[in-house]
Order: C-alpha cells, then sequence, then structure tokens
C-alpha cells in the first residue's frame, strides 16, 4: 500500500491538544465477537442514527449485523464520533470525542478481522476501498488503491495511494486531499495480531491538499505520515490499516480496500 492522503483540518473542532498516536488494535477472530475496549466511553444511545443497543465499553457486539459500507455515528450532545468500515473478512472501526478535554483526536481505534496467515507466493494483487475519517463532508471519503506484488525482489512489498479526501466544503478551509503511501515490505508482526502486514507504524508516505491556506496553517507539506496495514481473509482478499499524520492535531484516518 502506498497511499495516504491527510486531510486537513477543515474544521474549527480541532484546536485542542490531542494524545500520541499509537497504532490502532489490530486482532483477529470472528466478527461475531468484536469486544468494545475501554477507549470507547460514549453513550451510544445519543448516537444519530443509532448503533445497536448497547454496545460500548466492555461489551462484546456482533459486528456481522453493520451493512458493508461506512457508517458514521454523531451524538450531538458531545460532538463524538464513531465509524464503521466493514468488509467481507474485516472491520475498521473510528471513535473520538471531539469535544472531550483531553483532545484525542486519533479516530482509527481497532482493525479488526480474520486476519492472513498464510501469503500467495506469486503475482500482484490490487485492492480498491476507501477512507475512514471523522470530519468529512458529505460523500468526502477519499479513494484507496494499494498493489501488493509478492514477486518483488526480497519479498511481497506493497504500496498505493489515496485520492479526492474533501472537507470544510463552503468554507476558506475547503479542500481536496491526497497523497502516497511509500513501498514497504509485507511481513509477518507477532506484536500485532500475529498477521501478514505492514504493522507498527513501518510504513511511509506523503501529503498534500489543494488549499495553500489549510497547508500553511497546519504545516501539511511538512508532515511526515506513516502508516500500518494488515491482510484479512483466507487467502489476503483484503487490507485494512491506518495513517498517522505526525501530528498530534489531526489524529489518524484508516482505509479499508478489497481485491
Amino acid at each position: 500500500m502506498r497511499s495516504i492522503l491527510f486531510s486537513t483540518i477543515a474544521s474549527a473542532a480541532l484546536v485542542a491538544p490531542s494524545v500520541a498516536y499509537a497504532d490502532p488494535t489490530y486482532s483477529g477472530a470472528s466478527l461475531s465477537s468484536f469486544t468494545f475496549g475501554s477507549i470507547y466511553t460514549e453513550n451510544t444511545t445519543n448516537l444519530d442514527p443509532p448503533i445497536p443497543a448497547g454496545w460500548g465499553s466492555g461489551v462484546t457486539g456482533n459486528l456481522t449485523v453493520l451493512t458493508a459500507d461506512t457508517n458514521l455515528y454523531n451524538d450531538p450532545t458531545t460532538d463524538s464520533r464513531y465509524a464503521f468500515y466493514r468488509q467481507a473478512y474485516s472491520v475498521v472501526v473510528g471513535f473520538n470525542d471531539q469535544a472531550a478535554t483531553s483532545g484525542d483526536f486519533t479516530f482509527t481505534r481497532d482493525v479488526f478481522g480474520q486476519r492472513t496467515t498464510t501469503l500467495p507466493t506469486s503475482g500482484v494483487d490490487t485492492f480498491s476501498g476507501r477512507t475512514v475519517w471523522h470530519d468529512l463532508d458529505t460523500n468526502g471519503e477519499g479513494t484507496v488503491s494499494y498493489t501488493i506484488d509478492y514477486d518483488a525482489a526480497g519479498g511481497p512489498t506493497g504500496s498505493g495511494t489515496i485520492s479526492n479526501l474533501k472537507s470544510g466544503a463552503g468554507t476558506i478551509w475547503a479542500f481536496t486531499a491526497s497523497g502516497t503511501l511509500g513501498s514497504a515490505p509485507i511481513t509477518y508482526n507477532t506484536s500485532q495480531g500475529n498477521t501478514y502486514g505492514v504493522l507498527d507504524a513501518n510504513g511511509t508516505g506523503s501529503i498534500t491538499t489543494n488549499n495553500w491556506l489549510v497547508n500553511t496553517t497546519w504545516n501539511i507539506l511538512g508532515l511526515n505520515p506513516s502508516y500500518s496495514l494488515a491482510l484479512f481473509g483466507p487467502n489476503g482478499e483484503e487490507i485494512a490499516g491506518s495513517v498517522d499524520f505526525g501530528t498530534t492535531s489531526i489524529g489518524s484516518l484508516g482505509f479499508a480496500a478489497k481485491q
């Protein structure tokens, strides 16, 4: 995978300092038994539209009830965001509370599903999908394209792009973002779910927007994004992961794609 773009803070909501970014939790199991960690503190009864009753901190939920698409859930009382992107073998789960005094704008929290434990031995696979973020216009999610070359010298290697990520419609902060996820080896990783991928934020990339004000104010061109991803499905049919923009005031961006 080699892409990742950045969406720039097209919203004045992102003004508080945030905690340091950390790789999301990569875990593997049946999608029917996902356990929400302690970070998911929001009272889900206020979400619009609502998610299944009872989902939240410490609860085990059945993610197979989710539709095969990204869904954004807002809490108008606390300016909180939930998002789920469900594929056949994986789900990206995003959550943050933009009104929290901690200012934690990290969004990608969990990348969950049936991990790939055996890679193809040859050939090239291309994955297509979209981003998962918390501060976008309607239909503003970007598109993702990622390619893994299993015949690359030295072992399987992935790279890609993200494009057309939009936010801030109708304001001076309106922008379209794009970028790259640099070439990185696909390796077996024991620290994040015992799976194949580019984990521990070992992938690097670049970002830019078409708005000079955004680029200047948020030092977009000076950021050093990193990314992580895992392969899911018995034959590596899907990828899912997250991008760290390298600054605590922006947070992280999730993505998911499939062959």
